[in-house]
């Protein structure tokens, strides 16, 4: 199957969904481009960068998924719950 992409004046493309599903990238993550040669033609080869180490300001994230408040309050209270003291 072949998909075509149109460059704006500005050098940007947008993809197809069914690419950005396939390749699992979602808005704001990057992309590496490499250069490869295949049966003597010049491709490119896209990727999804590698993800790295998270930041230490989103290892917080995982905790807040799904938790009704993220208020200090709140979080003190569980924080203290956790270590099995009294709110």
């Amino acid at each position: 199957m072949a998909l075509k992409v149109r460059m704006t004046a500005k050098r940007q493309v947008t993809f197809p969904a069914a690419v950005c599903e396939a390749l699992a990238v979602y808005p704001g993550d990057t992309l590496v481009l490499k250069e490869a040669h295949v049966e003597g033609k010049r491709v490119w080869l896209i990727e999804p960068q590698p993800e790295t180490a998270r930041p230490w300001l989103g290892s917080l994230r995982a905790y807040a998924e799904h938790k009704p408040s993220h208020d200090m309050e709140s979080i003190r209270t569980a924080v203290a719950r956790k270590r099995g003291g009294h709110t």
